[in-house]
């Protein structure tokens, strides 16, 4: 089946958000069609700082988000605001690259330019400090979750041999796609090398560097701000300290399912991560800073790149191959997502939560007459303005009518008047929600598309309340 073009934002159910630009392009890269960019077609909600860029990927339409920064705080943020702009969001794919665990406490090893993918999240930095060291909370209130029924089943399907095998099959071969495009996201060809977890990346040769924090500390782990700065090339890390090291012949990408660690802290310890990695029965197979905040406000997986061995060793030599292959993972497990239908459940309403007063008084006056007007009685329909200069409390009045009063009405409807397309796109989400309660009123969908169209362009405010005034007797029919 063709996949058509959002006719607003409520049509895209996707998010997928990457902290970093080289982890957005390589999403770009692999996109089969781009509607919009930076909001030219669809805007977004008013006072949503987010940028995005909207397009196809196979059968789903989606939303890409570009992230401020990294970090919980800044995923956090940016899955708030893009479930105000677009509502119809249901899962998000925190996209990218992460650090790995080389050693699994399973039989699988991991190495650079894999990809994990989450079944799973913790936060690895939530806990509490004692004087004898940091203790991790790992209580169920404490944990993130996982993802929706819909997607564990198929993540535990890929888990199977085969399936896992014409997977990783799939990414492989769209991986091709961004290499085609540019040599940046090429195979780096550097040699695979992990050092032992205790041996820690700093100057070892006294005579480099003769006032240095590498020399003043009696522990390992004491180093300098230049050491970390230094390639290990420079440095000269002791090759005797190498436990694994593989130049790579084969570009083929390898899937790991499981779960992922997120946190605000940049791990770069080979003992601390193998430490978090064996406590616990979760299995963490890697380290990222942006699941657990997007996970407080959507549902998500995260899918991503191995681009180093999260120890003090890291460097930024895998990390556009890793991005490639964490995008082109992503679009492999696009392709074989069919998600539940959702078309039984009518749009939200493109409009931001406006909350109730909590020090709501006095306008008895005002209260009543707006009580009189819609309920006193009778089968005709009503039309109020409430009509003054900013700031005197005409939205504050409507939201305590509403809660008060709830109750007495059927519907509730919102209308997001802040521009005229957003007007527009509240009058579409509208009428979405009135065809799919009264499917025989299909009419309002195509007729009032244009009424809606061409009188806000035209400011015409009296023949605008005749094309609602229209949907209204079509819900009063009912």
């Amino acid at each position: 089946m063709q996949l058509t073009q959002p006719a607003d934002r409520h049509g895209f159910t996707i998010a997928i958000i990457c902290a970093l630009t080289i982890e957005a392009d390589a999403i770009e890269e692999l996109f089969d069609e781009t509607y919009d960019r930076h909001g030219e077609i669809y805007s977004k909600q008013f006072r949503d700082p987010n940028s995005y860029v909207t397009g196809r990927i196979g059968r789903h339409n989606v939303v890409l988000c570009y992230m401020p920064g990294i970090g919980r705080g800044a995923a956090a943020s940016v899955a708030s605001s893009v479930r105000v702009s677009y509502t119809g969001v249901q899962t998000a794919l925190v996209v990218g690259i992460c650090g790995g665990v080389p050693n699994p406490s399973h039989n699988d090893k991991i190495y650079l330019g894999d990809v994990i993918i989450s079944d799973s999240v913790i936060q690895f930095d939530f806990g509490r400090q004692y004087p004898g060291g940091f203790q991790r909370k790992m209580g169920v209130k404490d944990t993130l979750g996982r993802p929706n029924q819909e997607i564990r089943s198929l993540l535990q399907g890929l888990k199977a041999r085969r399936a896992r095998s014409d997977f990783q099959s799939k990414t492989s071969q769209y991986l091709q796609l961004p290499q085609q495009s540019g040599s940046h996201w090429q195979h780096p060809g550097s040699e695979d090398i992990l050092f032992r977890a205790s041996f820690t990346h700093k100057h070892r040769a006294e005579a480099l560097s003769p006032v240095c924090l590498c020399f003043t500390g009696h522990r390992e782990d004491d180093v300098c701000s230049e050491a970390v700065k230094t390639t290990c090339s420079k440095l000269a890390c002791d090759e005797n300290h190498i436990v694994r090291r593989r130049k790579v012949q084969d570009s083929s990408v390898s899937i790991l399912i499981g779960t992922i660690a997120s946190g605000d802290t940049v791990m770069k310890s080979g003992e601390c991560r193998d430490r978090i990695a064996a406590s616990g029965e979760e299995n963490v197979l890697g380290f990222e800073m942006e699941g657990a905040g997007v996970w407080d406000n959507i549902s998500c997986i995260v899918i991503k790149g191995v681009c180093d061995y999260a120890d003090s060793h890291k460097n930024k030599d895998w990390q556009e191959y890793a991005a490639a292959s964490g995008a082109s993972a992503t679009k492999a497990f696009l392709s074989i997502w069919v998600p539940i239908s959702r078309e039984d459940s009518p749009p939200r309403l493109n409009a931001p939560e406006i909350p109730r007063s909590p020090c709501f008084v006095g306008r008895a006056t005002e209260m009543e007459e707006l009580r009189s007007a819609f309920l006193s009685g009778g089968t005709f329909d009503r039309t109020l303005l409430l009509q003054g200069p900013p700031g005197i409390g005409k939205s504050a009045l409507t939201v305590e009518y509403v809660e008060r009063f709830r109750h007495k009405h059927k519907d509730i409807f919102w209308f997001d008047a802040s521009s005229i397309p957003n007007l527009i796109s509240s009058s579409s989400a509208i009428r979405k929600q009135i065809n799919n309660k009264f499917p025989s009123t299909g009419s309002v969908g195509t007729v009032n598309a244009d009424l809606f169209r061409r009188h806000t362009q035209e400011h015409q405010v009296a023949e605008l309340w005749q094309a609602f005034a229209f949907i209204g007797s079509r819900r009063a029919n009912y």
